[in-house]
């Protein structure tokens, strides 16, 4: 559910291939801008896609949009501006994710979550690789295989003990690091790059009953 300004033409066209080679699928996308339906709706049209495979969504309250997105099957990532809180996001609810990791911090974000979590098969190098890993993966779940299901498996076990939701371990760091920062000012030392030693990890994350995105349940 990125905002949708995040969209590209290349990518809207790559989305729109998928779906011409996954007839069964539909593309879930969060609505804003709000003028951005009738717009994709006709470029849909334009590529050859019926326009009601495209589902749009308004903004979710708060209570309710990890459960919402952990109805997702996969989470097509942007490529300019990567999803950045929504990956964290989706990441959290247990859905697989498929990015391209650029040479900008922006381009780069959600592949970093997915490299600290270890499951660098969500990365790919290009947008064709992109389309043929999607529809593999699609196409797999449609005939009965594992594929999605086994990284969705994955993931829920390794968010609960990955430094990247590991809140309590990023903020002890970040302590140390300002602490080392003021030292260094006012010991007199040029500005210069700081490195934390790593903390022991902290307790694991706790997921209350309403958090289960185990949709077979």
């Amino acid at each position: 559910f990125n905002h949708l300004t995040k969209l590209t033409p290349d990518v809207f066209t790559t989305w729109m291939n998928i779906l011409k080679r996954t007839p069964d699928s539909y593309l879930w996308l969060l609505l804003l801008p709000m003028e951005a339906e009738d717009n994709l709706k006709r470029e849909a049209e334009a590529r050859g896609v019926e326009s009601d495979r495209l589902i749009f969504t308004e903004m979710i309250p708060l209570k309710d949009h990890l459960v919402v997105k952990g109805m997702c099957d996969l989470f097509l990532d942007t490529t300019v501006f990567n999803a950045h809180g929504t990956g964290m996001d989706i990441l959290w609810a247990g859905v697989p994710v498929l990015t391209i990791m650029g040479d900008t911090y922006q381009s780069r974000a959600c592949g970093s979550y997915v490299k600290t979590l270890g499951l660098e098969e969500m990365i790919v190098k290009s947008l064709s690789e992109y389309e043929e890993r999607a529809v593999e993966w699609a196409t797999d779940q449609m005939n009965g295989g594992s594929k999605l299901s086994d990284l969705r498996n994955k993931l829920k076990e390794k968010r609960l003990t990955s430094p990247l939701f590991d809140t309590k371990r990023w903020v002890s760091n970040w302590e140390r690091a300002m602490e080392i920062i003021w030292m260094n000012y006012q010991n007199g030392l040029p500005i210069d790059h700081v490195t934390v030693e790593e903390q022991p990890q902290q307790e694991e994350t706790k997921l209350s009953d309403w958090m289960d995105f185990d949709r077979s349940n």
